[in-house]
C-alpha cells in the first residue's frame, strides 16, 4: 500500500500522458513521412530490408514492427500512429524510472512531466514514425543496465541501433561511462567488453552497408538544406517549450544551486547522461557541415530525456529545501503545458489530402483526374485516401500528366515538415498542397 501511494503521481502522470497522445489521433492526415512509413510496411519484408540496405536512411526495425502490426489492426491513421502513442506513453515511467534509480526522484519526476506533457514529446507520440519507439528503447537499455539485466539491456540496446542511427551515440556514450565505472575491475570489464562484441556483430549489417556508400543515401537528405540548422539554445525551446526569455533565465538561475551541490553527487550518471546528448548533438552538427545536413531536433529525441534528468538532478536542492516548493514548481509545470498544449492543438498542421480530394469531389463532373505533382509523391497519401474516400471511380490519379478532354485537376504538394503555425490560406491552397483546376 506504501509503494502504491508513493508511485501514485507517476500512475497518474502516465494516464495524463496517454490520454494527451490519443486525443484527436486520427485528426490529421497522413504526412509524407508517414505515408512512407505505411509504404514500407505494407511491401514484403525482404524488399523492406533490402531498401534499408540500399538508400533508407533509417534501419528497418520500425517498419518490421509496423509491417505485423498492420496485418493485424489495420491502416487507418489511428491504427498506424498507436504503437508511437503506447511506446511514448511508456517513455514517461521509464524516465522516472530511471532518474529515481541513477540520479533521484525528483530528477526523474521532472524528466517525466516535461515528456509527459511538453509538445514536442506529444506529437512525436503521434505520429508513424520511428522515434517514440527509439526513446522506448533507448531508455530500456540504460534502464537495464542500471538493473544489471543484461539479456534485456544487450537486446534493447540492439533494437535501439537498428532502429535509428543515432543509436550509435548512446552506444559510444554506454561504453565511455561503463570504463569509467569498471575502471580496476578487469574481470568485469572484459564481460563488458564481450557483451558489446556481441551487440555490434548484431547490430552492424546496416551500417556496414551505409558507411560503403553513403552518397547513395545523400539524395535522401537534400531536403533538410532547406530547414534552419538546429541551435542548441532552440532546442531547450523545442524540448520544454518554453521560449519566453524570462522563463529561460528563470530556470537557469534555479540550477546554479545545483551546480554547486554537484561536487558532493555522484556524478558519472549525470556525465553519461551529457555526453550523451552532446555526441547526439554535436557530431551531427558537425559533420553536416563537412557531408551533409542532416540534423534534425527529432533525432535527438531520445538523446534530450537524457538531458532533461540533467536539469532535473540541478534542480534538486528545490526538493531539499521544501518539498512543498518543489510541489509548487512541479504544478507551475503542469498548468504551463495545459496552456500550451490548447497552441498546440490549434496550431500543428499536416498535409491535407482528404480536404483536397473532397473539393474535386464536391465539384462534380466526375470521374476526375487528378495529376500529382513531383511524381515521386506517389507514395506520399494520395492512393491511400482516395481509397480512404472509397473515391476510386470518382478520381482517378495521374503521375504523367493530364491529357484529353475531361474534369482535370493538378495536386501540387509542396514537401514540407509539419508545420506548427498556420499557412496562408484560400479556396486552393491546403497545408502542403496547391490544388488547381486544368
Amino acid at each position: 500500500m506504501r509503494n502504491l501511494r508513493a508511485n501514485l503521481p507517476i500512475v497518474l502522470l502516465t494516464g495524463l500522458a496517454f490520454f494527451l497522445r490519443l486525443h484527436r489521433l486520427d485528426a490529421l492526415n497522413l504526412w509524407y513521412d508517414e505515408a512512407f512509413s505505411l509504404r514500407f510496411a505494407t511491401i514484403g519484408l525482404a524488399e523492406m530490408i533490402r531498401n534499408c540496405l540500399t538508400f533508407e536512411t533509417n534501419p528497418p526495425f520500425y517498419p518490421f514492427v509496423l509491417h505485423f502490426w498492420v496485418r493485424i489492426f489495420g491502416d487507418s491513421e489511428f491504427s498506424l500512429r498507436f504503437p508511437s502513442v503506447l511506446f511514448g506513453t511508456a517513455c514517461v515511467p521509464l524516465a522516472y524510472a530511471l532518474g529515481a534509480r541513477s540520479l533521484s526522484r525528483f530528477a526523474g519526476g521532472f524528466a517525466a512531466i516535461v515528456v509527459a506533457a511538453s509538445p514536442f514529446y506529444i506529437y512525436f507520440s503521434q505520429e508513424a514514425r520511428a522515434y517514440a519507439l527509439f526513446s522506448f528503447l533507448c531508455l530500456s537499455s540504460i534502464y537495464f543496465l542500471e538493473a544489471k539485466a543484461k539479456v534485456l539491456f544487450a537486446a534493447s540496446l540492439v533494437l535501439a541501433l537498428w532502429t535509428h542511427a543515432f543509436g550509435v551515440f548512446l552506444l559510444v556514450s554506454l561504453n565511455i561511462y561503463q570504463l569509467l565505472r569498471l575502471r580496476g575491475n578487469g574481470e568485469a570489464l572484459r564481460g563488458w567488453v564481450r557483451l558489446q562484441v556481441v551487440i555490434v556483430v548484431l547490430s552492424c549489417p546496416w551500417y556496414l552497408a551505409f558507411l560503403q556508400d553513403p552518397e547513395a543515401y545523400r539524395s535522401t537528405l537534400i531536403w533538410i538544406e532547406s530547414l534552419p540548422r538546429p541551435e542548441f539554445p532552440g532546442l531547450l525551446d523545442t524540448y520544454t517549450g518554453f521560449a519566453a526569455p524570462w522563463v529561460k533565465g528563470g530556470a537557469a538561475l534555479l540550477c546554479l544551486p545545483g551546480l554547486w551541490r554537484l561536487r558532493s553527487a555522484n556524478r558519472k550518471p549525470l556525465l553519461f547522461l551529457t555526453t550523451w546528448f552532446l555526441l547526439s548533438f554535436a557530431v551531427p552538427a558537425s559533420l553536416g557541415r563537412i557531408w551533409h545536413p542532416f540534423l534534425l531536433p527529432r533525432h535527438t529525441i531520445a538523446a534530450s530525456i537524457g538531458l532533461l534528468l540533467v536539469v532535473g538532478a540541478l534542480l534538486e536542492w528545490i526538493s531539499h529545501s521544501s518539498r512543498a516548493l518543489a510541489g509548487v514548481l512541479a504544478s507551475l509545470l503542469l498548468f504551463q503545458y495545459g496552456f500550451s498544449y490548447e497552441q498546440y492543438l490549434a496550431s500543428v498542421k499536416k498535409t491535407e489530402w482528404e480536404k483536397a480530394f473532397t473539393t474535386i469531389i464536391a465539384g462534380g463532373n466526375l470521374p476526375a483526374t487528378v495529376l500529382i505533382s513531383p511524381r515521386y509523391h506517389k507514395d506520399a497519401g494520395p492512393e491511400y485516401y482516395v481509397r480512404k474516400l472509397k473515391a476510386r471511380h470518382k478520381i482517378k490519379l495521374t503521375y504523367d500528366g493530364a491529357t484529353g478532354q475531361g474534369n482535370h485537376w493538378k495536386i501540387h504538394v509542396q514537401f514540407q515538415v509539419p508545420s506548427f503555425a498556420e499557412p496562408p490560406r484560400s479556396e486552393s491552397h491546403f497545408h502542403g498542397l496547391r490544388l488547381e483546376k486544368l
